[in-house]
């Protein structure tokens, strides 16, 4: 199963910093609305990731609110969209706003690997002792 927001983590982790028109790329646009945008406010909010916006950090908190900025910078300047109850209008600012990965980030990344490698060395020490077990077995008889 694929995650958007690991997805978005491992390559921010790998690039450093991505512009918000590559992290929409990155991303599988399903309403093609601000809903789009909760992986990244949840994930802006919860400290895996930063901008270089101040005003972004002014809504900290606020997911809802976060997840209709970062759409209204994605769509073009004075483009105007609907949430359903309000109009949204386009800042343009794809290429302005970048996001960036924090320290919890990759710490989250390290705790991953050490946890695959953990399950790789269990499965590997169960396969050799099945291993040696089934040859004492049969050399025993």
């Amino acid at each position: 199963m694929r995650l958007p927001s690991h997805e978005l983590i491992k390559e921010l982790a790998n690039k450093r910093e991505l512009s918000l028109g590559e992290v929409i790329a990155l991303n599988d646009r399903k309403f093609n609305n601000h809903k789009d945008f909760y992986v990244f406010s949840t994930l802006y909010t919860k400290g895996f990731i930063g901008v270089n916006i101040s005003d972004v950090e002014n809504s900290k908190g606020n997911d809802n609110q976060l997840a209709k900025m970062f759409y209204a910078m994605s769509l073009e300047k004075n483009e105007i969209k609907s949430d359903g109850l309000t109009p949204i209008t386009g800042l343009g600012m794809r290429d302005q706003l970048y996001f960036h990965c924090t320290a919890k980030a990759d710490i989250y990344l390290a705790e991953l690997r050490k946890v695959r490698y953990t399950q790789i060395i269990t499965l590997a020490t169960g396969i050799i002792i099945a291993i040696v077990s089934t040859l004492l077995a049969i050399c025993s008889k």
